[in-house]
C-alpha cells in the first residue's frame, strides 16, 4: 500500500514538471506587445487598438507600455495619443544587424551581380516599417551610388518598396496601401493608387520592380524580393546606377536571379 502511494506521488510530480512552462507572463506579454507594434501596417497604434489586438485590459496595457517607454523601446505621441517603436529597439537591432550571418551569406551573390552590371548592389531586410541595408557590394575603381550600410528607409520607398509590397499576401498588401505613409515615389510625393497597383501587378509578373529616376533624378534602380524559409517577403536586392533605361529589363532579370539565389540559400522554396 505504501509503495503504491509513493509511486502515485512520484507520478504526480512528473506530471507537474512536464506541464511547467518556464516563462515570465509579464515579460511574455510585453514582447508580444512589441511584436504587435512591429507588425502593424501603420507606424503607430492607439491604446484601444493595442488592447483589442492583444486581448488585454487597458490598465495592463498602459502599465506595460509605460515600462517599455522608460527604456526607450517605444514612444508615445501626446498629440495623437498613439504608441510606436522607438530608438531602444534600433540600438539593439543594430547590434544584431552588425553580426547577422545573412551578410556573409548574400555577399558572394551581390559581388557577382556587381561584376555583371558594374553597378552597386545592396541587400536589405524589412523590420517593422523600415528597410535596413545589411550588406552591399560596390563597383571597384569607379564612382558608385550606395545606400549606407545599416542605414534605413521606409519599407515602401522607391523600387524596393514596390518589390516588397507586390509580393505580399493580398490582405497585407491592402493594409499597406490603405496606410497614411506611402513613399513609393519619394518621401511626401503623392501616390496614384490605381497606377501603383498596375505597377505592382507588373512587378509580380516579371519578378522585379523599377525606379527610373523617379525617387532620385538621374539615378535608376531595380529591385527584387527576397523570401525566407516560410515563403514570406524577407527583404530585397536593390541595384543602383546611372545605367540607361534600355538596360532596366536585362538588369532587372539579373537582380531577380540574385534575389532568388539568396532566397534559396535562406531556405525558401521557389
Amino acid at each position: 500500500m505504501g509503495q503504491r502511494v509513493q509511486k502515485e506521488k512520484i507520478l504526480q510530480k512528473t506530471k507537474k514538471k512536464s506541464t511547467y512552462k518556464p516563462i515570465v507572463p509579464a515579460l511574455d506579454q510585453a514582447l508580444k506587445l512589441l511584436a504587435c507594434l512591429a507588425e502593424n501596417s501603420r507606424s503607430n497604434m492607439t491604446l484601444t487598438e493595442i488592447c483589442e489586438q492583444q486581448h488585454i485590459s487597458k490598465s495592463k496595457a498602459y502599465t506595460l507600455l509605460n515600462t517599455l517607454k522608460q527604456h526607450d523601446f517605444i514612444r508615445k505621441d501626446d498629440r495623437t495619443k498613439t504608441y510606436s517603436l522607438w530608438l531602444g529597439i534600433v540600438r539593439m537591432g543594430r547590434n544584431v544587424l552588425e553580426n547577422l550571418d545573412v551578410r556573409d551569406l548574400c555577399s558572394p551573390y551581390l559581388a557577382t551581380l556587381v561584376e555583371q552590371t558594374h553597378c552597386t548592389a545592396h541587400m536589405g531586410i524589412v523590420s517593422g516599417d523600415r528597410f535596413y541595408i545589411i550588406a552591399r557590394s560596390d563597383v571597384k575603381g569607379a564612382l558608385g551610388f550606395t545606400l549606407r550600410q545599416f542605414g534605413h528607409l521606409h519599407f515602401t520607398h522607391g523600387a524596393h518598396g514596390k518589390a516588397i509590397v507586390a509580393f505580399m499576401e493580398e490582405e497585407e498588401q491592402s493594409k499597406v496601401l490603405a496606410g497614411e505613409t506611402l513613399c513609393f515615389y519619394g518621401d511626401g510625393e503623392p501616390v496614384d493608387i490605381a497606377y501603383l497597383k498596375e505597377e505592382l501587378n507588373l512587378c509580380k509578373k516579371r519578378g522585379y520592380a523599377q525606379d527610373p529616376g523617379e525617387t532620385n533624378h538621374g539615378l535608376n534602380a531595380v529591385a527584387a524580393p527576397v523570401f525566407n524559409a516560410r515563403g514570406r517577403v524577407y527583404g530585397a536586392v536593390v541595384l543602383l546606377g546611372t545605367f540607361p533605361r534600355s538596360q532596366i529589363k536585362s538588369y532587372g532579370e539579373k537582380v531577380t536571379e540574385t534575389a532568388q539565389q539568396i532566397s534559396v540559400a535562406l531556405g525558401a522554396t521557389l
